[in-house]
């Protein structure tokens, strides 16, 4: 009777795997991670962010690009306009437009830049409701530099491209590099942005 009943345990400690090896430890057997089971409410399209971009486009500017997001976001341009140009620097690379102007004159011209600046961003916000674009589910998928091809010029390109995951959105703002630093000027896209397909 004792003999049948260690036998017994010995065989349910066995088969509940007491005495059984590890087969994590074992090199020949490949243990497969377990998989969730739910699967997603609704479809999602992956985007890739482009890894090479195409000759002559850089891929920079990151902090400008969220500012810009940022500004589309709240209507406000308190983030970006740590980018917008001081009279300094506007002289520095606009040296015809501002020859023989007062700094007060120059003033004039950025704020007029300024000006049209948060009014594109109105249109952009405007645009956006109108085409049901929830502009919080946005996020900056790149950031697109382009060499201006005048030469000489110091006024070049960059492209905030947008996504809300499924669907891309993109404009596009003039800047200038000065003494190391990125400055904003304008956006010159503001049409058929986020035009429904």
């Amino acid at each position: 009777m004792k003999f049948i009943a260690i036998v017994t345990s010995l065989i349910c400690l066995t088969s509940c795997g007491l005495f059984k090896k590890n087969q994590k430890d074992d090199p020949t057997k490949i243990v497969e991670e377990p998989v969730a089971e739910q699967e997603p409410t609704q479809p999602i399209q992956n985007i890739e962010v482009q890894q090479t971009p195409p000759q002559g486009i850089k891929m920079t500017y990151g902090e400008v690009c969220e500012s810009f997001l940022s500004a589309l976001q709240s209507g406000s341009v308190d983030q970006i306009s740590q980018y917008f140009l001081d009279v300094t620097v506007a002289r520095a690379i606009a040296g015809k437009e501002t020859n023989g102007k007062t700094d007060k004159d120059v003033q004039v011209m950025i704020d007029g830049m300024t000006s049209r600046f948060m009014e594109n961003i109105e249109h952009l916000r405007t645009a956006a409701d109108e085409n049901n674009v929830n502009l919080n589910g946005l996020r900056v998928r790149n950031c697109l530099y382009f060499d201006s091809e005048e030469p000489g010029s110091m006024i070049n390109f960059l492209t905030p491209d947008l996504s809300d995951g499924s669907k891309d959105y993109k404009t596009t703002l003039t800047i200038a590099n000065y003494s190391g630093k990125t400055y904003v000027m304008e956006i010159v896209k503001t049409t058929n942005v986020f035009n429904k397909p």
